[in-house]
């Protein structure tokens, strides 16, 4: 019996215990409690934190599909209009500069029935979930806990490595390392950005704790990254759609908060419009009229009308809005925010309904026009020669004995060339017959008559001899390297009476004799 009492009553003890853990808070190191909701500042002052009932953060793993979302909000009783897609920037606060690519979050409202904190805990043990974390209000803004800043104080390599261990043992992983991301320029060498990369991790505020008490930090603080971005850009259109050469009014809206980014002004106010225009619209077919631009603290309205000269669905690009974090370090290349794309649809002559009908009246009636069909001109024909044209038995050669064709069409363009340059020969004789006539009496009327008279006074001329001169006067006086030319072309003229016409052959000799002394005297 005695055994049997003790017995019972351990079992009552473990039923008690079982009841008061499930009763109490679960502070294992992968979820979160209510204990959690502060953090140690800079000054390693104790900062409370305000939690925001009914609204949770969560991020899924990448490139996660959209059933995926569907089904792990769906086990809770979620649906679509329960969720929001936001794009935020973590470590952008502190850094005063992006820190990475953006990344997808889905803000959650939870019904009065569910939890936050049950429901993040619960999240967090998905695997299809990489984080999930309450909702706080800081600062006037709404909030969630992400990864964890420290600035440690280390001297040597051993502390470093030591530090570094200790967060790695939490599944927290350096961003700026020697196998992570390269450390931006102007960012302090002792700072840097730590987020988990596990499922057994201790949540952001618990470690951030945790690592300020540590020697080897000098402080360590959650990086809290608001819901709602420190600017937005967004765009309208007066109308939808319309018709070619109608007047459309494009307004964009950017809001800002003053006290955390610092547009670019300048460059929104000489915005160059030319660069919203559709990108498969040619240039000519865009025409925008000058900006009016109006800034007040805090909002900043673009506005600019335009016409559209081609028919057709587009979407007008969307405007760049540049822009630095205050405080960012003067080196730090300025950020980018966008606007959506404004969609446009141009109808060509009226404007019309969703099966395509017209809502106004056609006053051309280019429906009742019938359909031209284009004129094609006939197919040519091959042109055919009577047996009389001896083209007829050229092509028909060509096309029963190919190689014969070839040949005889190459003999035939050979023969050409030939008559070509016999015929530029004699044109070319012809030509210098004329030079001669132009140059002297005495040379045209030797390429006239060609007789012996006329060839002596054509010698005496280029001899520079007057009329009359004997043969043995004209070779004492012709020069030394041309009197044995000369003696033998007066010889062989002496042959000839005075009226004879020479031969060929003793033309062409006395030309060639008369083009030697012509070159001998020209030095003289």
């Amino acid at each position: 019996m005695r055994l049997i009492s003790r017995f019972l009553c351990l079992l009552l003890a473990l039923i008690f215990l079982n009841l008061a853990s499930a009763n109490g808070q679960d502070y294992s190191k992968q979820f979160y409690s209510k204990d959690d909701f502060y953090f140690l500042n800079k000054a390693g002052k104790r900062t409370l934190l305000d939690i925001v009932p009914g609204k949770i953060a969560v991020q899924f793993l990448q490139f996660t599909d959209n059933s995926v979302y569907e089904k792990v909000f769906g086990e809770y009783g979620l649906t679509a209009k329960n969720w929001e897609r936001i794009t935020v920037n973590f470590g952008a606060s502190e850094i005063k500069r992006t820190m990475s690519a953006s990344q997808e979050i889905f803000v959650v409202s939870l019904p009065a029935s569910l939890d936050s904190l049950m429901l993040v805990n619960s999240l967090l043990a998905q695997n299809e979930v990489y984080d999930a974390a309450p909702v706080f209000r800081l600062n006037g803004e709404q909030v969630f806990p992400a990864g964890i800043w420290v600035n440690d104080k280390f001297a040597s390599e051993r502390e470093k490595n030591a530090l570094q261990s200790k967060l790695i043992r939490h599944n927290y992983f350096a961003l700026w390392s020697e196998y992570g991301q390269q450390r931006p320029p102007g960012v302090s060498a002792r700072l840097n950005y730590y987020r988990r990369t596990g499922k057994d991790f201790t949540n952001s505020l618990r470690l951030s704790r945790l690592i300020a008490q540590d020697v080897l930090a000098l402080w360590s603080i959650p990086d809290f990254v608001p819901l709602k971005p420190p600017i937005e850009v967004s765009g309208s259109l007066s109308r939808p759609s319309g018709t070619m050469n109608a007047r459309f009014e494009a307004a964009y809206r950017i809001k800002y908060d003053p006290k955390k980014v610092v547009p670019d002004i300048g460059a929104l106010k000489n915005t160059e419009l030319l660069s919203l225009k559709p990108k498969d619209m040619a240039e000519g077919f865009f025409r925008p009229e000058p900006l009016n631009f109006r800034e007040s603290p805090g909002n900043i309205l673009i506005k600019f009308a335009f016409r559209m000269y081609e028919p057709g669905s587009f979407e007008i690009s969307s405007l760049a809005v540049r822009y630095n974090y205050v405080g960012a370090d003067k080196e730090a290349p300025p950020e980018v925010a966008g606007s959506a794309a404004l969609r446009v649809k141009i109808a060509g002559l009226v404007p019309r309904d969703s099966d395509g009908k017209p809502l106004a009246a056609d006053i051309f009636g280019w429906k009742k026009m019938g359909v031209i069909k284009p004129e094609i001109p006939p197919m040519p024909k091959a042109e055919e020669y009577p047996p009389t044209d001896i083209r007829f038995y050229g092509k028909g050669i060509q096309l029963k004995y190919p190689a014969l064709g070839t040949i005889l069409m190459s003999a035939s363009y050979l023969i050409f060339v030939v008559m070509a340059l016999i015929g530029s020969f004699f044109l070319g004789r012809l030509a210098y017959r004329r030079m001669l006539l132009r140059k002297s009496s005495a040379a045209g009327e030797f390429a006239r008559t060609g007789t012996a008279r006329s060839a002596k006074r054509y010698i005496r001329e280029i001899l520079r001899a007057p009329d009359g001169r004997a043969d043995s006067e004209l070779l004492a006086e012709c020069p030394d390297e041309l009197r044995v030319d000369l003696a033998e072309l007066l010889s062989a003229l002496d042959k000839f009476t005075g009226e004879e016409r020479l031969s060929e052959f003793e033309i062409s000799k006395t030309r060639y004799a008369a083009r030697k002394l012509r070159r001998g005297m020209k030095w003289k």
